[in-house]
C-alpha cells in the first residue's frame, strides 16, 4: 500500500513542478519584457535582470495556489488515463486513500508557499524594489554600521525615520562634499515635510541647525525652517528601508 501511495504522491509533485515551471517561466518572461522596457542610463538591462530574479520568490508564491490545484488534476488525469485509478480501487484501494494521498504532496506545496510568503519573499522584494528605486532616480546607497545612508550628488544622507507615505521625515542628516571630496557642510533637521507645487516638489525642514566649514573657520548657525530642493521623491524613499 505505501508503494501504491508513493507512487500517487511522485505523479502528483511531478505534474506539480510542470505547471509551476511552465506558470513562473511565463510570468518571468512578462516581468522582465516589462522592466526592459523601464531600462536606461541608470536603470541597465542588467539591473532589470537581478530584479527580476529577486522578486522571482514572490512570483513562485502567487502562483503555487494554481500550481497546487493544476497539479493535482493533470497528476491524477495521468493516471486515470494509463487505467491505474481502476486498478488500484480492483484491489481494494479505497478512494478515499486515494484522495490522502494526493492531498499529501498538496499540504507539502502549500507549507513551501508559507515560508516563502512570510519569511523569504518580502523581504527580498523589498530590497528589489528599494535597488531599482535608488538606481532609476540615480543615488546610490552606503551601508555602514552607522546605518544606511543615501548619496544624492554630493550630499550624504541619513534619515532616521520615514512616515507612510514617504511624505514626511524624522532626523534628517546631511553632509556636502565638494568636488575635491572634502567636507564643506554639515547639518541636521528634526523633521521634514514635501510641498508638492504645479512643478513637482520641494522638501520644508524643520528646527535645522547647520555648519559650514572653509578652510579656517566653521560657522553654525539654525532656521526655524530651509527649503530643501533634492531628488528624493517621496515615491523613492516610500519604498526605502532606513
Amino acid at each position: 500500500m505505501k508503494l501504491l501511495d508513493n507512487h500517487v504522491r511522485i505523479a502528483v509533485l511531478l505534474s506539480m513542478a510542470v505547471v509551476l515551471g511552465v506558470t513562473v517561466s511565463l510570468d518571468l518572461i512578462f516581468s522582465l519584457i516589462d522592466e526592459l522596457g523601464e531600462s536606461g542610463v541608470d536603470y541597465s538591462v542588467g539591473n532589470a535582470l537581478l530584479y527580476v530574479f529577486m522578486t522571482t520568490p514572490t512570483s513562485i508564491y502567487e502562483l503555487l495556489p494554481y500550481a497546487a490545484l493544476g497539479g493535482a488534476l493533470i497528476g491524477l488525469g495521468v493516471l486515470a488515463s494509463n487505467n491505474e485509478l481502476v486498478v488500484m480501487q480492483s484491489v481494494g484501494i479505497h478512494k478515499w486513500r486515494i484522495v490522502a494521498a494526493v492531498l499529501k504532496p498538496t499540504l507539502l506545496v502549500m507549507l513551501i508557499g508559507l515560508v516563502l510568503g512570510e519569511f523569504v519573499s518580502p523581504s527580498l522584494e523589498q530590497v528589489a524594489n528599494s535597488n531599482k528605486a535608488i538606481q532609476q532616480s540615480g543615488s546610490t546607497s552606503i551601508n555602514s554600521e552607522a546605518g544606511t545612508w543615501r548619496k544624492v550628488g554630493n550630499d550624504y544622507i541619513h534619515i532616521n525615520a520615514i512616515a507612510p507615505g514617504g511624505e514626511e521625515l524624522i532626523g534628517v542628516s546631511r553632509y556636502t562634499v565638494n568636488d575635491e571630496r572634502e567636507l564643506v557642510s554639515a547639518s541636521f533637521a528634526e523633521a521634514g515635510e514635501y510641498v508638492r507645487t504645479e512643478t513637482g516638489g520641494y522638501w520644508r525642514l524643520l528646527n535645522v541647525s547647520q555648519s559650514l566649514m572653509n578652510s579656517s573657520t566653521i560657522i553654525t548657525s539654525g532656521y526655524l525652517q530651509e527649503d530643501w530642493e533634492a531628488d528624493l521623491s517621496p515615491e523613492l524613499l516610500s519604498v526605502l528601508l532606513v
